[in-house]
């Protein structure tokens, strides 16, 4: 059963940069020419989406855009934000604290050794849960779970080196699938989760009602 925060006031939205606007411009667009009978790869909705917006392609359009922050980036959060190691090609997810914290520690899975770990994923993903968000500290590794969507899939990456972690996000980029969620602890282990791209804005939603804002890419496709 999906976990539900019960003392949320408001829910948050973090506002994206002006790449991952059109980058979600783009899946949209896919997703309506599929349910149209005209299948397109994602490459071609990006090509398709820079030129409507008057760019020579979208290699263009992000080398324009490339050193536009984004709103969120210069504008602090309401109320205080937990402490978070940054990654420099990365923005790691960034955690609100007050209520936001309370919804997500009565989430959050316990704290896991290496051997329970993957068996916990797996028995999560027979009952229809997948790991959105996961965190590795000296207590081991806790997850926050997503009641998601049919169809929905998911590669979760815990305690690894930022080399390693660099790896795996490029095989999860060239299968399809987008980094929704990063913690980088004190010691510097990576943590993420890449999902498919057509259900990344439905798990940004979900992670919104935690206080979590998503992983973002600062630079490229």
């Amino acid at each position: 059963m999906e976990p539900r925060p019960s003392r949320l006031r408001a829910e948050v939205r973090f506002e994206m940069s002006p790449i991952e606007k059109l980058k979600a411009e783009a899946v949209a667009l896919r997703e309506k020419e599929i349910a149209a009978g005209r299948a397109i790869k994602h490459c071609d909705a990006l090509e398709r989406v820079a030129k409507s917006h008057g760019y020579a392609s979208w290699r263009a359009c992000v080398a324009s855009l490339d050193n536009v922050k984004s709103p969120d980036a210069e504008r602090a959060p309401e109320g205080p934000v937990a402490k978070m190691e940054t990654a420099s090609e990365f923005r790691p997810s960034r955690l609100l604290d007050g209520d936001f914290e309370t919804a997500r520690q009565s989430a959050f899975t316990s704290w896991m050794a290496p051997g329970l770990m993957q068996a916990a994923v797996d028995f999560s993903r027979n009952i229809g849960l997948l790991p959105i968000y996961a965190e590795t500290s000296g207590q081991g590794t806790r997850y926050l779970f997503w009641h998601s969507p049919t169809g929905t899939l998911c590669e979760v990456r815990s305690g690894r080196a930022k080399e390693a972690f660099l790896k795996f996000d490029q095989k999860n980029r060239d299968q399809g699938r987008r980094l929704i969620s990063l913690h980088v602890g004190s010691d510097q282990r990576y943590s993420a989760v890449w999902i498919s791209t057509e259900h990344h804005a439905s798990a940004v939603q979900f992670l919104s009602r935690f206080g979590i804002s998503p992983a973002e890419y600062l630079g490229g496709t």
